[in-house]
């Protein structure tokens, strides 16, 4: 009796059914992941070729821009996580923290480039322009 309460425990423990033999469905197969991941692409090829076709066609670059910075932020993410073996949490806040410096830096200098512009437009001199036969003068 214990042995066939053992074999038993055994069949069940590597997935087959004692009465039917067949394999339990324990785990979701790559076919329904596959096919979901070609839905979701489809979805957003879908989504963006409606965008790119529509008078807000500027977004895409928002867009885009949008993924390029993600796409740095994580580079430095796991760099960071990878060199100093830092958890994920803390290499998202150095990654973070490293894109707000960098976008302080550059918020910075673009305001030291606009005083400048500003400062150079208020010392232009202007001549007058006269035409050849106005008269410098008026007292004449």
């Amino acid at each position: 009796m214990q042995h066939e309460v053992l074999l038993e425990i055994t069949e069940q423990y590597r997935g087959l059914n004692i009465n039917t033999g067949h394999p339990f469905k324990t785990e979701v197969s790559m076919e329904a992941a596959n096919f979901t991941m070609w839905v979701g692409f489809g979805l957003i090829a879908v989504a963006v070729i409606a965008v790119f076709f529509s008078p807000y066609r500027r977004w895409l670059g928002f867009m885009l821009a949008g993924m390029l910075c993600w796409g740095l932020l994580e580079v430095v993410r796991f760099g960071a996580q990878t060199i100093f073996e830092m958890s994920v949490a803390y290499s998202y806040l150095t990654a973070l923290s490293l894109a707000m410096i960098t976008v302080t830096f550059i918020l910075l200098r673009e305001d030291k480039q606009a005083q400048k512009q500003l400062a150079n437009r208020q010392y232009i001199e202007h001549t007058p322009v006269y035409k050849d036969d106005q008269q410098q003068c008026s007292s004449r």
